[in-house]
């Protein structure tokens, strides 16, 4: 019985725990074929963890601007503690203010996808384990969001949502694959389900990695690529033909992250963000990297 206590403990101190981290870059150009990214600010977890209130996952940047600010809303997940909603701003991407915590609750919430729609803003975090996805209005932006409508019902993740030609659409995952829903009105319709669901159960490209963005008129949506192991890398589709009837994608970009794109993400990360700010292409991005071994001894002796 003691050598299995041992052998336990052991597995735990040397397993490859991953820790997730964000970081801010500025892009040379927005061509996906020859893009190169510049680190300019790194949301880092990998330090040592002296008390189980400091994250190990910083993960899920979503960027948007407000004037002259650019706020970023990650995804903070701390051990034995359920993931919330944080968020940062930034007036010249050389300063950067904690505004604390967003979101919580008593289930996990991630992927905060944020946006402004008529002057307000809105939040769809994922709440997968809470079975919805709802729609979150800021009260006082980027402070403040109350639930203020659900707009699927079920296990769903990752959710996205993109204004098309006079129609919502929600792009968003569940077990069975990549579904989309439509709606008319966002605030007063419900979502319907798309006559091409289920898009794609390919794990390669059924997940969503970030907001579906926008160069020279053509709508790309960047998703995870999942086929070997969660959070390896991600894809870029190309959206080709899109209405509430037909659906059509084809592979823009296979495994966007190379080292030759970013150094700091090397080959890995699973989410991206794209904005203007400050006259600059930004781009957020995570990646996951091994934790410190004293945070694994930490860990282990924390259970004894």
């Amino acid at each position: 019985h003691r050598d299995k206590i041992i052998k336990n403990l052991l597995k735990k101190i040397f397993s490859s725990k991953k820790l997730w981290s964000s970081a801010i870059h500025e892009a040379d150009s927005l061509n996906l074929n020859n893009i190169h990214l510049k680190l300019m600010k790194v949301f880092g977890t990998r330090a040592l963890r002296i008390n189980n209130n400091l994250p190990h996952t910083l993960a899920d940047p979503f960027l948007i601007v407000k004037g002259k600010t650019l706020f970023i809303f990650l995804e903070s997940q701390a051990p034995n503690q359920k993931g919330k909603i944080i968020a940062y701003q930034t007036t010249d991407l050389i300063n950067y203010q904690n505004l604390g915590v967003i979101l919580e609750k008593d289930f996990h919430l991630s992927y905060p996808f944020v946006f402004e729609y008529g002057g307000t803003h809105y939040l769809i975090p994922e709440s997968e384990s809470a079975e919805e996805v709802a729609l979150y209005k800021f009260i006082n932006f980027p402070y403040e969001p109350i639930k203020h409508k659900i707009l699927l019902t079920g296990k769903y993740f990752d959710s996205s949502l993109l204004f098309y030609n006079k129609l919502w659409y929600l792009f968003t995952s569940s077990s069975e694959g990549l579904q989309i829903f439509w709606s008319k009105d966002l605030l007063n319709s419900d979502f319907q389900p798309h006559k091409k669901n289920t898009i794609t159960i390919n794990p390669e490209y059924s997940r969503s990695a970030g907001s579906i963005f926008k160069i020279e008129d053509k709508l790309y949506r960047p998703c995870q690529d999942c086929s070997n192991t969660y959070g390896e890398n991600i894809n870029i589709m190309e959206i080709t033909n899109l209405s509430s009837d037909e659906y059509d994608e084809k592979l823009a970009i296979n495994h966007f992250f190379k080292t030759s794109v970013s150094s700091w993400n090397g080959n890995r990360g699973h989410h991206l963000s794209v904005v203007n700010f400050m006259e600059k292409y930004i781009i957020a991005t995570d990646k996951k990297h091994n934790d410190i071994l004293l945070n694994k001894f930490l860990f282990v002796f924390r259970k004894l």
